[in-house]
């Protein structure tokens, strides 16, 4: 879930947010109570910290700010979730300077009243956790017979995940774009997602082979493009230095409506993403609707030999093309949409 998810459950009608996830990428993977001295050593990345603000001092101490600084620079290195403080009356208030400084680190903040019951709170989330585990463990299944196994009686299943025919879908194909990479790098790609899979949009992740396959539902509110940015950025920053110099890519497939098309479109994703480690063009994002005369080859087979053939034949085009601004791919493109006549 995400983090900013947390206000929708009944202990935190009541909670003030001081810093929002406004980008929603802050997902929640695990819940900790804190006594603020120090955070668990074993704390997992997308953790959400409940701490009461007596841990900081008192509303006397001058170093209150400077303990919660250190606190939220904690958090910062463990690429927490977010940071919930539960507010004694008689404590220090949380200042603006703070504020700012959180907003800066890009935590959320969440104040909670003394009163509210933390075991409550904790339970809750933790059931909410639970219920996302179970959905992912589904979609997995799901994507695995929809790619590999029984089309047909996948796409019967998807009454379960809440998918509307009248609704835009794309399928994204993230991978790493040095290939000398391990099944749990692959994993990891997966877990750092900014995708929300308990909202009301249609979306699974499923950590294929080489790469992550995301397939969701299209919001009006904003474009594919900048969605597919937020995704690399987002994955970038989150997978941090597990990523010991590598970058992420991603392959992009055209707009569909009808889950028959969802597997063929899973399949333009990555026929994009080919392309890029073909020219060896790192931390982008390559269309299938663009990459136009290189569908004429797709067609053709999926051998690698015709890959390769593909490439030595038109790089040199295509760098021709950049080089003096040219249109040569444009006219042979033209040239086959005709017939060649």
């Amino acid at each position: 879930m995400l983090f900013q998810e947390i206000m929708r459950l009944e202990p935190f009608e009541v909670a003030t947010v001081l810093v929002g996830d406004t980008r929603g990428e802050h997902q929640v993977k695990a819940v900790y109570v804190s006594d603020g001295s120090n955070i668990p050593e074993k704390a997992e990345r997308g953790g959400a910290f409940f701490v009461c603000d007596t841990a900081f001092g008192d509303k006397n101490n001058k170093e209150f700010d400077d303990n919660l600084k250190k606190y939220i620079d904690c958090l910062t290195d463990k690429q927490a979730a977010g940071l919930i403080i539960e507010k004694h009356t008689e404590m220090a208030e949380v200042t603006e300077d703070i504020v700012s400084y959180a907003a800066k680190k890009g935590i959320p903040l969440i104040i909670i009243p003394y009163e509210t019951a933390v075991t409550q709170a904790v339970q809750q989330l933790y059931y909410s956790l639970f219920e996302d585990r179970n959905r992912q463990d589904e979609s997995n299944l799901f994507m695995k017979e929809l790619l590999y196994g029984d089309e047909q009686h996948a796409i019967l299943r998807l009454t379960n995940f809440n998918y509307k025919n009248e609704k835009q879908h794309i399928a994204i194909f993230f991978s790493f774009d040095k290939t000398d990479f391990d099944g749990k790098m692959v994993e990891e790609l997966a877990l750092v997602m900014p995708i929300n899979l308990s909202l009301t949009l249609f979306s699974v992740v499923y950590p294929d082979e080489d790469g992550v396959v995301v397939v969701l539902e299209l919001s009006q509110k904003e474009p594919v493009k900048d969605i597919v940015n937020r995704f690399l950025s987002a994955v970038q920053h989150d997978m941090g230095d597990k990523l010991n110099g590598n970058t992420v890519s991603a392959g992009v497939s055209s707009i569909f409506y009808k889950p028959e098309r969802m597997k063929e479109c899973v399949d333009e994703a990555k026929k994009a993403m080919r392309l890029l480690r073909g020219y060896n063009i790192c931390h982008s994002a390559r269309y299938f609707e663009e990459i136009g005369i290189y569908r004429f080859f797709f067609e053709l087979g999926n051998d690698v030999e015709l890959e390769d053939f593909m490439m030595q034949r038109l790089g040199e085009l295509i760098s021709y093309d950049k080089e003096d601004n040219s249109d040569y791919i444009d006219t042979l493109e033209t040239y086959l949409d005709f017939g060649c006549a």
